[in-house]
């Protein structure tokens, strides 16, 4: 008697894919998302450059992103311009920035960029570019660098990046 289990195929498009299990379905990358957040990626280049040049950045997270501007494939930099571009640019659509690095770098370099981009969080828009709702509605959210008594928010001082710890103890990236 076998104690095998034979999934109908109607099912299988409702399995999680797993290591030795059924496949899951093909995945493609999308050549038109990957276009744009290349074009993205230009667009917030003054903003980053700024950005990463700043004495309250932190010089970590600076060097990989003046390391991804200069051409170089730097994870932690290309999701720090990522932040960047869906920060202050409009209609920026995060998840296509994926597929240009996938397309662009390969897997394990878009799974270490995501990874990155998890560790950096936004903190109030101080650019005078775009205004940000965030920084108008009264938020208490701030940065360690550009807190609400220093002025930054007000002057329209550049956007910084700074280091944190989350709840869990990780280190976290402001911008």
């Amino acid at each position: 008697m076998s104690e095998t289990v034979e999934i109908p195929v109607e099912w299988h498009e409702h399995i999680h894919p797993r290591r030795g299990g059924i496949p899951g379905p093909p995945v493609s990358l999308d050549e038109g998302a990957a276009e744009r957040a290349r074009a993205w990626g230009l667009a917030a280049r003054p903003i980053a450059e700024e950005m990463g040049e700043h004495e309250r950045t932190d010089p970590e997270l600076g060097r990989a992103l003046r390391a991804w501007l200069d051409g170089e494939p730097d994870p932690a930099g290309a999701a720090a311009a990522a932040a960047v571009a869906v920060k202050y640019l409009d209609g920026v659509d995060g998840p296509a920035f994926l597929d240009a690095w996938a397309l662009d770098h390969g897997l394990a370099f878009a799974a270490c960029a995501v990874t990155e981009a998890f560790s950096i969080e936004a903190a109030p828009c101080r650019h005078p570019r775009r205004r940000c709702p965030a920084a108008s509605s009264g938020s208490s959210r701030t940065s360690a660098a550009n807190g609400p008594g220093d002025g930054a928010a007000r002057s329209g001082a550049p956007p910084t990046a700074t280091t944190s710890r989350s709840a869990s103890g990780s280190p976290r990236t402001r911008w």
